[in-house]
Parts: C-alpha cells; structure tokens; sequence
C-alpha cells in the first residue's frame, strides 16, 4: 500500500501594527478596535489586541500581506477608499 503525503498548507508570519502606524500609513484616525473587526471579516487572526497595537496573521491563502502596510490596506479597502478624508 502506498502512503499518502501530508498536505502543507502555507503559513503566514503575524504582523504587528501600532496605532502609530496605522495613523501614519492612513493618513487619518482609524481606532485599532475598528481595524480589528476589518481584519477578522478578511479572514485575519488577531492573536494579540491592546490600545497601543495589534498583532494579525493572514489566511494561509494571502501570501501577499507582508507586512503592516498591506494591513492597513486591507483595512482601508474594507472600510472603503471614498471614506479618507480628502485633506490639501
């Protein structure tokens, strides 16, 4: 009888995000709780949440989040790009 191979799924590495950088990136205020709930409707795990930071990992099938950047934009997709505030 021949053996069946484990099937490997991709990890992902956890991010860290500051409310500093979420800000910065952003461009405006977007409080960490809401980024939290964006993130988990994508799939995301939250592993680690505080008033400071939150520590995210993608679904295996997002290779393509690498780093706190392609969170915040992943939030402001879900949030939607028409809600930044124009500023001049």
């Amino acid at each position: 009888a021949t053996q069946q191979q484990p099937i490997l799924t991709p990890q992902t590495s956890p991010i860290t995000l500051t409310q500093d950088k979420l800000t910065a990136l952003s461009g405006y205020e977007i409080s960490l709780d809401e980024a939290k709930k964006h993130l988990e409707t994508l799939n995301f795990t939250v592993h680690e949440f505080t008033a400071t930071h939150l520590t995210a990992q993608s679904p295996s099938y997002r290779m393509d989040i690498d780093g706190p950047a392609d969170l915040v934009e992943e939030i402001l997709r879900i949030k939607g790009y028409d809600k930044i505030p124009l500023t001049p």
